[in-house]
């Protein structure tokens, strides 16, 4: 089996209006939705992980804010890049409110290790 790493994106004023105008109904409905999923993925669900707020980017040798759209991540383990996105299929984030997309990218092997 392989790990892969679903990273949530959104735009980053959307993601900070829900996390400031949810209500406690709303945010208690949203996560009984992402634990559904949660239990659908079984143990191929290694880590349902977190989200992720704004940080710094580096580049350059100079640090700024970053510009990420990145807002989560969760990791799975497939047999294949197909497989593990067919686990993030209908996943709850692609109904949240603006352009909410999903990467899902495979963990590789380090050189020489």
């Amino acid at each position: 089996m392989a790990r892969f790493i679903v990273l949530y994106t959104a735009d980053p004023a959307t993601v900070q209006q829900m996390m400031t105008n949810l209500t406690p109904e709303q945010s208690a409905a949203g996560m009984a939705l992402w634990q559904q999923w949660a239990a659908s993925c079984g143990p191929a669900l290694v880590d349902l992980g977190s989200p992720i707020g704004p940080g710094n980017h580096l580049e350059g040798g100079s640090v700024g804010s970053s510009s990420s759209q990145v807002c989560g991540y969760s990791i799975v383990e497939a047999d294949s890049l197909e497989a593990a996105t067919a686990l993030v299929d209908g996943h709850p984030h692609l109904r949240s409110p603006g352009t909410p997309g999903m990467e899902v990218l495979p963990y590789l092997a380090l050189p020489g290790m």
